[in-house]
């Protein structure tokens, strides 16, 4: 078993539809953890739409090369989508889904209803044109695949092409009204106030979010950074649960996670 998946406690059954929040504090990479996550979903026969922001298709493929699975070739056989937003920009924002410019919300995402479009003006028409494309994959990925994974990296990204806060957070509200698991990264510099209020967004929605930052005392061998992963409790008054913290260390093919002050 995967040890992120393990510590993410999403190794039983129904974690497939599960909300995962990837937060990274601190210099800290996440991609261990999206590219985890997405694995299990590609091992358990499920489909996967990827909306890139920040890293390439090239890098997320190689990746996962080294953990088992091949992007281009499950890219080919229909059962990986693929949105990078680049493309997407350099088309004109033209979606997919054909809807006209004044289509509303409520029938973007079922089970929302809105009275007015609240994507408007330039910028946040990139939030819309990204969310129509990520519905028209995931819709055709639920006719051949059933239920997907959506992998959103990196969230935060929105913000550096342009879209206000309400944007963003409009745009992370109607991909968790899809019918699909979600899995979103967005990183947090304490100096970056909206990064920090996408991110705080981010994890209090999310079932599990996980935390990866980087050493406090800086580098060192044997020892690549922190993990620290938080569990939604479904209740009445919903809360976390302690946190569970951890120490990993990434290596060529896999990742080692300990407690911390255990020897590696």
């Amino acid at each position: 078993m995967d040890p992120v998946i393990g510590a993410l406690g999403l190794d039983g059954a129904g974690a497939s539809g599960r909300q995962v929040a990837v937060v990274e504090r601190g210099g800290g990479d996440a991609t261990f953890v999206v590219c985890s996550l997405l694995g299990q979903a590609l091992r358990e026969g499920r489909g996967a739409c990827l909306l890139l922001l920040h890293s390439s298709f090239g890098h997320h493929h190689n990746v996962g090369v080294k953990l088992g699975y091949n992007l281009r070739q499950l890219r080919a056989q229909g059962r990986v989508e693929v949105l990078e937003a680049g493309k997407l920009v350099e088309g004109g924002l033209a979606p997919s889904g054909g809807e006209p410019p004044g289509a509303q919300v409520d029938a973007w995402a079922p089970g929302l209803s809105a009275s007015t479009d609240v994507f408007s003006g330039d910028k946040e028409g990139l939030a819309r044109a990204l969310f129509l494309d990520v519905r028209s994959s995931v819709q055709r990925l639920a006719r051949t695949e059933g239920p997907a994974l959506l992998v959103v990296d990196d969230l935060s990204d929105l913000l550096s092409l342009g879209v206000p806060v309400a944007g963003a957070l409009s745009f992370l509200r109607y991909c968790r009204a899809l019918p699909c698991g979600l899995t979103a990264r967005a990183h947090a510099d304490d100096d970056d106030e909206e990064q920090r209020v996408l991110a705080a967004a981010l994890a209090h929605g999310a079932d599990v979010c996980a935390t990866v930052a980087g050493l406090g005392t800086g580098r060192s061998a044997q020892v690549s950074g922190t993990l620290a992963v938080r569990h939604k409790r479904c209740a009445d008054a919903p809360r976390w649960n302690r946190q569970s913290l951890y120490h990993f260390r990434l290596q060529d093919r896999h990742v080692r996670l300990f407690a911390p002050g255990e020897v590696t």
